[in-house]
């Protein structure tokens, strides 16, 4: 027994050791231990803005970045199921890490002066609760966001006569429900929408939520419960974020964009 005992010991060891490896080699080949770690992607004219692109302009390091979905360029190539017209989400759509540590105070810092030939920027007006301006993220993630707002949640409209159509008034309700409606979209929060409209301008110089047509998105947030923060009318002379003392259902020109999170 006494001799016995070191070779069942040995047996039983190089036996582990044999599973070890085999688990290990099933691992690199069986897809469901593959590790995803997509930080980037670029379909059509849309690429997405990541971690290195926040390293690049703002030199910020977002360390928990998570990966992009597996099937993202799926999604990218799909029939977008908000606009139609034949248009693919790619072509609709702008893709950018929302990291944990940039407010919304910070970040109107942060794109006047971006780094290796971005396309500076500012707020023209930023009326939010304290609380709301410094209030940082618990966790990095992505985004997929509408470059509009949805087109049935738009206030009012001009023909080609420059005449006012779709005058009904809709409410916050009202237009929250047209996002939702759309399997996997929530109405964008306020930070989320400066971080993306500033973001997409750094790198193309384009104004998203501008003057043609003049654009304003109400976001997720309520400030005292009843007034819905806006976003837009975003030109060179800035940025517009800011809450009004009325109800939105008085309001002209204003809709609602669209987006969808992944963690």
């Amino acid at each position: 027994m006494g001799v016995g005992a070191p070779v069942g010991v040995i047996l039983l060891a190089a036996g582990i050791i044999s599973l070890v490896k085999d688990l290990t080699i099933s691992k690199s080949i069986d897809p469901i231990y593959e590790v995803n770690d997509k930080e980037s992607v670029e379909v059509g004219d849309l690429k997405s803005f990541g971690k290195a692109e926040w390293k690049l302009y703002f030199g910020i390091e977002v360390e928990d970045a998570p990966p992009l979905p597996d099937n993202i360029e799926e999604i990218l190539n799909q029939n977008c199921p908000i606009f139609g017209d034949g248009e693919k989400v790619h072509e609709t759509h702008i893709l950018v890490l929302i990291p944990a540590s940039v407010t919304i105070e910070s970040l109107g810092e942060l794109v006047q002066n971006p780094q290796n030939g971005g396309h500076s920027s500012k707020y023209a007006s930023l009326n939010l609760p304290d609380e709301l301006k410094q209030k940082a993220g618990e966790k990095s993630y992505w985004v997929l966001m509408t470059k509009d707002v949805l087109p049935d949640t738009r206030e009012i409209g001009l023909t080609s006569n420059y005449l006012f159509q779709n005058t009904k008034e809709k409410t916050y309700e009202e237009r929250k429900n047209k996002v939702v409606k759309h399997t996997g979209y929530k109405v964008y929060k306020s930070r989320e929408a400066a971080i993306c409209l500033f973001v997409h301008h750094v790198t193309t110089g384009e104004y998203l939520y501008g003057r043609n047509p003049l654009s304003y998105a109400c976001c997720e947030e309520q400030v005292e419960g009843m007034y819905p923060i806006d976003v837009g009318d975003f030109g060179p002379e800035g940025l517009q974020l800011r809450y009004r003392t009325r109800n939105l259902a008085s309001y002209v020109r204003y809709g609602m964009g669209a987006l969808r999170r992944f963690f």
